[in-house]
């Protein structure tokens, strides 16, 4: 092989190998957008539980208060009652 036939051998293969190096960083290029495109419907899944899993502690907090209300109504009645009676027993006993 003559000197000339050797360098445009050598540049032949630098530039096969340059083709390979880009096919090989396009193709890892590809399936790192395809990882990146997964994360994010993961994220987007994740965030939609998130909101569900808030709006289902408002409702709780909400059903949660309104029956510590109704407790309490129930409590007042029959601390009133409690008291009425209370209040009835004192007159009889001093007529």
């Amino acid at each position: 092989m003559s000197k000339i036939e050797w360098e445009q051998h050598i540049s032949l293969g630098n530039v096969l190998a340059l083709i390979g190096g880009l096919l090989a960083s396009a193709g890892f290029a590809y399936a790192l957008k395809g990882d990146v495109q997964a994360q994010a419907i993961r994220i987007d899944a994740i965030e939609r539980s998130d909101e569900a899993e808030e709006r289902q502690d408002d409702r709780d907090a909400m059903q949660l208060n309104q029956a510590l209300a109704e407790i309490k109504a129930s409590l007042r009645r029959v601390e009133d009652k409690l008291d009425e009676k209370a209040d009835r027993s004192e007159l009889d006993r001093r007529q």
